[in-house]
């Protein structure tokens, strides 16, 4: 972690920043004189590397003043804070140790012998007498890498070389050598020593192998000498295979390690024989040594988690390493060796290295706010809109969360990775974690860390002190969003907001989930089901049922499920792709059944398209001025609705039946469940958010739907610009498609791989939805789902270009199966339920629920302690009510609570000045307390009324609802006729 850019680079912008002037004008004037040496030497190569724009990696400048270059994707850098120093030890072991091929040689097959804490003298003996000094005989080399090039020049000194091959698989970084290399040295030195330099970039996997075959055979070699200068899996196999006395040029052993390219960090990484102790007896000294520490070690863990996990205890009672096995490499001092690729985990000292990362850490840590700072509401007169705005401009008005150190006590802390646990020790050692996660998805890594440091007292520890310990062992975060939400739920949400989160080491999987998790927490915090669209979605559902609406049935009949699940089904989002969609809908229509997408109704009327569904699930009258943009209310009413409870009843009324299924956790759903055995009866959709595509998708797949074409459902544009169809009523058609307003608004700066494009332009919201129709998608493994959207890509979603899209059935008698659907997979005598429900849930036991959370609120804080104290007793309110048989406050006040406890908190945490904290907590309790007494008096006086969106978007012309202007008219002209 010390290639961390954060720990590289300084915290102070200005400092930086004239770092970064100093070294300018000196790295300036070298990328001329470099470029204009390429030029002499591969006029062609000078060109491409002169017009070419780094995308993958950068140049910065560290605290050492140091040029270095990183990832722009992980933020990591390709050497330590001193790349020279680096680089110049990388060069003097070549010197003295240096890999040979020699095809005229036999060199014996060795073996692995597995031991844990062995030395690598031990572990692969004779691993290294493919080594050796480079000397006057030298000629032929290549160099693995060029990197900064800062060995090139010193590398084409060591030998009378008549040879050189540099294979460079990224041009970013052969290009951002141009900067730090001493590029016209070299080349001035090849020239004048008639060395042949041959230089190959921008190659990768098993053609970087193939360039050392095409080069050997070229030149009839049988003998050269191998520099391999950083961490790339083709590489790394290469000298690994070459050691092991393996034939490293075969086809199965180049595509097993190009199997392996996505682990490659192209970070700087020292050569199999510099971790080799210089003799046996030294080896064997250290390995005596250190086999006592970690036997000592081991057995003391596993009896701690025989008490405290015993899950892991069994586990690990007998587990072998696989493909990590812990090595020693000096005393006391240990590393994790991969038996896949030859390479360490780290190429630093890992104690040292993973205790200077943390302290560094413990000295600037940070907090992820894990809020969506620019939110974009309804003008809904909601409650929850009103207060959380407060809270959040309390939020914004406070400097940027920073802690000048970790304080000792910590509510929440998360560690992704573990590797030997010395970042681990130190933590919970020296603080006091109330909870406490750990994920390190590479069980060998866990493993190790049972001999290296000592679990033992961190259990004792965690029992005495009551804390608690949550170890996910091997998950590489794939469940990571799902798991972390249920253990965070037991002691509240809003503990997020106080959470630390510290990540010990990179690897791509876990790094990928981590971003993805964190992005998922905040659209979570963001969609919750706060009070206002609870008490919304109560109404809407007592109503439905009152008219005795259709709900879907989890039993459908055996015939009716075999004929859906073969007929096809076009869901019709309103992406830009929907443009050039309609005349392949159009030309199938009558062979499928057809779901129009919430806006893309009105582009489908324009285009002369008549859906046989629609789908909605928005529940704001504000969804009623977007379907009322259709201007023919009778082109309406040839239209059922499907969609989940909730829905406003004066959308519902504009289409011709409305078929509702559950969705699950809603307080609508959950409150009719608790009250009525025969609800249990009625199925529900889990994934019906955030969009209305997640709504269509997960119900025709739960109403038995298995073959399903996606047309316009892009979730990201190619031009942000172009984000839904220009038919639609996002765009006024009477000034050429002009956008109602700026959308852009919502955030759309987010670049995801697309369906047809490698990356579209999307938002979080979009992202997200993504993701969950593929996790829809997933719940079927007999689902075909196609998508022919040019917008992001969705996982299970099989591309599919227009053209072939080709319906080979016969036309579908649409009215005679829409009534064998509603006659089959729904049940409609629903208005008993509202009686039961009226007459179980008391609205004098929801006032009692709020007075009693007033009175904990209204405590004394004056110190972290107490407002722990006041945070954790709402929530045990909170949770504790749903106990009551006649409360409708858990389900109200949940998201709530959980989102304004999250603000709270972070009010309180916000600096390391406890008399200041308290003063912002005191400033966010009182709006807390406006948003209980508001709420409290809204269902004493108002239960039972619809939600009166006025609009569905702020300041645009949305006030004429042409549908319903028809109607209107209709309803005047009856009554004066």
């Amino acid at each position: 972690m010390l290639k961390n850019i954060d720990f590289q680079t300084s915290s102070d912008e200005p400092t930086q920043q004239l770092h970064e002037a100093q070294l300018a004008p000196l790295i300036q004037r070298r990328f001329a004189r470099n470029l204009e040496a390429f030029a002499s030497f591969d006029l062609g190569l000078a060109k491409t590397l002169s017009e070419h724009h780094s995308v993958k990696y950068s140049p910065f400048v560290t605290t050492s003043r140091r040029l270095n270059v990183m990832s722009i994707a992980k933020g990591r850098a390709l050497y330590n804070l001193i790349p020279e120093r680096q680089v110049s030890q990388q060069v003097s072991h070549f010197s003295q140790q240096a890999l040979v091929y020699d095809s005229s040689v036999d060199t014996p097959l060795l073996n692995v012998i597995q031991q844990q804490g062995a030395t690598l003298n031990s572990l692969l003996p004779q691993g290294n007498i493919a080594y050796q000094a480079i000397d006057e005989n030298s000629e032929n080399l290549v160099i693995l890498g060029c990197g900064l090039g800062l060995h090139l020049k010193q590398l084409a000194s060591l030998a009378p070389w008549k040879r050189i091959l540099l294979i460079e698989p990224e041009v970013d970084l052969l290009h951002v050598s141009l900067l730090s290399a001493e590029w016209r040295e070299m080349l001035g030195h090849v020239s004048a020593n008639d060395i042949k330099l041959n230089i190959v970039s921008g190659v990768k996997g098993a053609d970087a192998i193939q360039a050392i075959s095409d080069w050997k055979k070229e030149h009839g070699l049988t003998k050269f000498h191998i520099y391999r200068h950083y961490d790339y899996a083709v590489f790394n196999c290469f000298e690994y295979h070459l050691a092991l006395g393996l034939d490293a040029f075969s086809h199965e052993l180049i595509e097993q390690s190009a199997n392996l390219e996505e682990e490659s960090s192209f970070e700087f990484s020292h050569s199999l024989s510099f971790y080799y102790l210089e003799s046996s007896q030294v080896a064997t000294h250290i390995e005596e040594k250190n086999s006592k520490l970690l036997e000592n070690h081991f057995s003391n863990n596993l009896e701690a988690f025989r008490k405290y996990f015993p899950d892991i205890y069994a586990f690990a009672v007998d587990y072998k390493s696989v493909r990590w096995q812990l090595v020693s490499t000096g005393d006391g001092q240990f590393n994790l060796f991969d038996l896949e690729q030859g390479i360490m985990s780290s190429s630093e000292e890992l104690r040292d290295s993973s205790l200077k990362y943390f302290g560094h850490y413990s000295a600037n840590p940070r907090i992820d706010p894990l809020d969506a700072r620019q939110t974009f509401h309804k003008p809904s007169p909601f409650i929850h809109y009103d207060k959380s705005a407060q809270l959040k401009n309390l939020v914004q008005s406070i400097p940027e969360s920073k802690h000048s150190k970790l304080p000792h006590k910590l509510p929440s802390f998360i560690m992704y990775g573990c590797s030997l646990g010395y970042q681990v020790e130190k933590l919970l050692n020296s603080h006091i974690v109330d909870n406490f996660i750990l994920y390190e998805p590479n069980i060998d890594f866990f493993y190790a860390s049972l001999s290296t440091i000592d679990w033992s007292k961190i259990l004792r520890a965690s029992d005495e002190q009551g804390t608690k310990l949550y170890l996910n062992i091997g998950d590489d975060g794939t469940h990571m969003f799902d798991d972390i939400h249920m253990r965070l739920q037991s002691y509240g949400i809003h503990i997020l907001s106080y959470t630390f989160f510290y990540v010990s080491y990179f690897q791509h999987a876990m790094d990928k989930n981590i971003r993805l998790t964190r992005d998922q927490f905040k659209v979570l915090l963001n969609i919750s089901e706060f009070f206002d669209h609870a008490f919304y979605n109560l109404n809407h559902t007592r109503d439905s049922l009152l008219r005795n609406s259709r709900y879907m049935l989890k039993s459908k009949p055996q015939m009716l499920r075999d004929e859906l699940a073969n007929t096809p089904v076009f869901i019709i989002g309103n992406g830009p792709s929907l443009d050039s969609c309609a005349d392949v809908i159009r030309q199938h229509q009558d062979k499928a059944i057809i779901i129009s997408v919430g806006t893309s109704l009105k582009a489908l009327y324009q285009l002369g398209i008549k859906p046989d569904f629609h789908a909605e699930v928005e529940q704001t009258r504000a969804t009623l001025h977007w379907v009322c943009q259709v201007p023919d209310p009778d082109w309406l009413k040839q239209i059922d609705m499907i969609t989940v409870n909730g829905l406003h009843p004066e959308v519902s009324d504009m289409f011709g039946e409305t078929l509702y299924c559950l969705k699950t956790g809603e307080a609508g759903s959950l409150s009719f469940l608790e009250i009525a055995e025969e609800v249990q009866e009625f199925d529900s959709i889990l994934y019906s958010y955030p969009t209305v595509s997640n709504c269509a998708l997960s119900y025709a797949l739960r109403l038995g739907f298995r073959q399903i074409y996606l047309f316009g459902v892009d979730l990201g544009f190619v031009d942000p610009n172009r984000h839904h169809s220009q038919h639609s009523a996002y765009y006024n058609a009477k000034e050429d498609g002009k956008e109602l307003y700026d959308y852009s608004a919502h955030g759309t700066g987010l670049r995801v791989p697309g369906n047809f494009e490698d990356y579209v332009f999307t938002k979080h919201e979009f992202k997200y939805s993504a993701e969950i129709l593929g996790k829809s998608i997933a719940e079927y493994d007999d689902a075909e789902v196609y998508n022919t959207s040019n917008g992001a890509l969705i996982e299970g979603a099989a591309p599919l270009a227009l053209e072939q899209v080709l319906l080979t059935g016969d036309e579908i008698d649409k009215p005679a199966l829409k009534q064998r659907i509603k006659l089959g997979a729904y049940r409609e005598d629903t208005s008993q339920l509202v009686d039961v429900f009226d007459n179980t849930y008391s609205d004098k036991h929801i006032e009692e629920h709020c007075n009693q959370l007033l009175d904990i609120v209204r405590d004394d804080a004056d110190s972290w302690e107490a407002v722990l104290d006041i945070l954790d007793r709402q929530v045990k309110l909170v949770k504790g009510s749903a106990a009551d048989p006649k409360s409708l406050f858990f389900y109200l006040m949940r998201g709530s609570a959980s989102f304004c406890l999250t603000y709270l908190t972070r009010l309180a945490y916000s600096a390391d000045d406890e008399e200041l904290c308290m003063q912002r907590f005191n400033e966010g309790k009182a709006i807390w307390i406006e948003y209980i007494t508001e709420m409290r008096d809204k269902v004493l006086s108002d239960f039972g009324e619809f939600d009166q969106t006025p609009r569905p978007v702020p300041d645009n012309d949305f006030d004429s609802m042409p549908a319903l202007d028809i109607l209107k008219k209709r309803k005047e002209a009856a009554k004066t006729g």
